[in-house]
């Protein structure tokens, strides 16, 4: 259970940082070849769904920018917030001239409705957003919670990242 879905996630990840600087025709090759090595045990079937689940994020134009040349993944942060530790990895971020965007995928096999997502996701989100504001003084930071399955993304802008920020970091 909980181990298979946590190897699950890792692979998820490893696909969605490496397939994303090829082109769509090499993906799925590259994919497979990978999944065929680390998941080699699992069925055929197996490894083809969740490579389609990867390919669906990539393929998303709503994300396009986090997959875009020059953007980064799984970008290693650390930093205290008012007091507050905040360690962690962004999936995936990418600097504009007048914007940052930052993204956190979620393997979780039932994604969230809209109005469910869980606090401590968006949470999340908002102390790595108040790290990175800070590197990119007068920059706005969103945020995107990608949930893999489905694949369904929700959008944090400046203003709600900024309240929660706020409420986390507050005495």
């Amino acid at each position: 259970g909980a181990a298979e879905a946590l190897r699950r996630g890792a692979l998820v990840h490893r696909l969605l940082a490496g397939l994303a600087a090829l082109d769509g025709a090499a993906r799925a090759g590259a994919g497979l070849r990978l999944l065929g090595i680390e998941a080699a045990d699992w069925p055929e079937a197996a490894r083809q769904g969740l490579l389609a689940e990867v390919l669906a994020v990539l393929e998303l134009e709503a994300l396009a920018p986090l997959f875009a040349p020059g953007s980064l993944a799984e970008v290693p942060l650390a930093g205290t917030l008012d007091g507050v530790a905040v360690t962690g990895r962004i999936d995936r971020l990418a600097v504009f001239d007048d914007l940052v965007l930052i993204a956190d995928f979620k393997t979780d096999a039932r994604p969230p409705a809209a109005g469910a997502v869980p606090a401590a996701h968006r949470d999340q989100i908002a102390l790595y957003a108040g790290l990175v504001a800070r590197l990119f003084p007068g920059t706005a930071v969103e945020g995107r919670l990608v949930y893999t399955a489905g694949p369904i993304v929700h959008a944090l802008g400046a203003e709600e990242l900024g309240d929660r920020l706020a409420r986390l970091t507050s005495p």
